[in-house]
C-alpha cells in the first residue's frame, strides 16, 4: 500500500462521508477495506489524476451505501 495514496484516500473519505466516531482501530479496518476496494476497482486508473479517481469512487460508493 502506498502510504501517501492511503493517506489521501482517508482524507477524501472524511470529506465525502463525514468524520467517523468509531474507535480508531475500527476506522483503520474500514478504511483499509474501502481502499482495497478502490485499488481493485475500475476507478483506479493510472492515466487519470489519483485525487479525481478516488473522489469519483467515494462519491459513487456513498450513493450505493445509503
Amino acid at each position: 500500500m502506498n502510504t501517501y495514496s492511503f493517506f489521501l484516500f482517508t482524507k477524501l473519505y472524511d470529506v465525502v462521508n463525514g468524520i467517523s466516531n468509531d474507535p480508531y482501530d475500527l476506522q483503520f479496518d474500514n478504511l483499509s477495506e474501502a481502499y482495497d476496494k478502490y485499488s481493485n476497482s475500475e476507478y483506479n486508473n493510472l492515466y487519470e489524476p489519483e485525487y479525481e479517481c478516488m473522489l469519483a469512487f467515494l462519491e459513487s460508493s456513498k450513493t450505493t451505501n445509503q
